[in-house]
């Protein structure tokens, strides 16, 4: 009983964390959903004023024609950036799957060589790899007589 007791301390701690770790996540997330609302709508309203104020010295067309253009790069870059964190997520993931299979070839290798220093553990190996051949022939052979 006493030899699981670090065991279930650390899960308690860890649970405690991460449930703070989300509280304190779904709070930012809905601070950031009101900043970014706020921030565009003083953006609409900064396009919207400067229009009207650009209205009187050019004209309503021309004033309109500027605030949809300064909108239109606003969106342009926005989508900008989310392409690039989107290419940089697949790049973190491309790069993870390599390494994942560099550490798997080199596994691979460090456990094979131990088979074959090894008489005992090369015979196993002999044998297990005979077995699972034998079994997928045997196997094979079953299904195709269906």
């Amino acid at each position: 009983m006493l030899g699981n007791l670090p065991i279930n301390l650390a899960a308690g701690l860890f649970a405690g964390e991460a449930s703070a770790w989300a509280r304190r996540a779904k709070r930012n997330a809905i601070a950031y959903c009101f900043i970014g609302f706020f921030g565009l709508t003083a953006w609409a309203l900064l396009v919207a004023g400067s229009v009207a104020v650009a209205a009187e010295t050019y004209g309503l067309p021309a004033s309109l024609l500027v605030g949809a253009l300064m909108f239109l790069a606003v969106a342009m870059l926005l989508a900008g950036v989310l392409k690039f964190f989107a290419w940089r997520r697949r790049k973190a993931e491309r790069e993870r799957q390599t390494r994942n299979a560099l550490m798997a070839a080199g596994a691979a290798t460090v456990v094979s060589t131990g088979i074959v220093r090894s008489k005992p553990l090369l015979f196993l190996a002999l044998a297990l790899g005979a077995g699972i051949a034998a079994g997928g022939f045997s196997l094979g052979r079953s299904q195709q007589g269906e």
